[in-house]
């Protein structure tokens, strides 16, 4: 292999120096001035029909992704909600929602037992905490009795008729 013994400076120094031919530079000069000094841009270019052909597609383009993004949201609350949020479950809110109702209704059931009851409790505390003994009283406990008497009376009389009626319907 040959080596050379140039010098790279030296090198670079002389590509320096190096210039155009006349002639080349004259022709380039006329050439670069007798071209169209027009800025291309497609808008020139363009007929106003592809114009508005263009942009009524970028617009419908646009209308149908933002389409396709509702649908696609809509789907996934309402498919793959229950699975990741089950507190937008829909129906398990309303059966929650009965439950805890029917929890309530039994409560204030409950409540209205104890008031009647306790008020009950507190008439009877009252009438033996007085003086005057009147669920003693003879002639209170008789009326009473009558009246419970009577009422068994007409009401064993009712349940018969209605026993006879069913076994006559039976027996038919």
């Amino acid at each position: 292999m040959k080596k050379h013994s140039y010098n790279i400076i030296e090198l670079l120094s002389q590509l320096r120096r190096i210039e155009p031919r006349e002639e080349y530079t004259r022709l380039s000069k006329e050439r670069i001035l007798s071209s169209s000094q027009e800025v291309y841009t497609p808008e020139l270019i363009a007929s106003p029909s592809s114009l508005l052909l263009r942009s009524s597609f970028n617009s419908v383009s646009f209308a149908l992704v933002g389409m396709l993004l509702i649908v696609g949201v809509y789907y996934a609350t309402q498919q793959l909600s229950p699975l990741f949020l089950p507190g937008l479950n829909e129906k398990s809110i309303t059966a929650e929602a009965e439950m805890v109702e029917s929890r309530i209704d039994v409560q204030l059931s409950q409540l209205n037992y104890f008031e009647n009851t306790s008020q009950e409790s507190n008439a009877v505390l009252q009438q033996v905490s007085e003086n005057s003994l009147d669920h003693l009283n003879t002639p209170i406990i008789q009326q009473e009795t009558s009246q419970i008497e009577g009422s068994t009376d007409a009401h064993a009389t009712t349940t018969v008729i209605e026993l006879n009626d069913v076994l006559k319907a039976l027996s038919e």
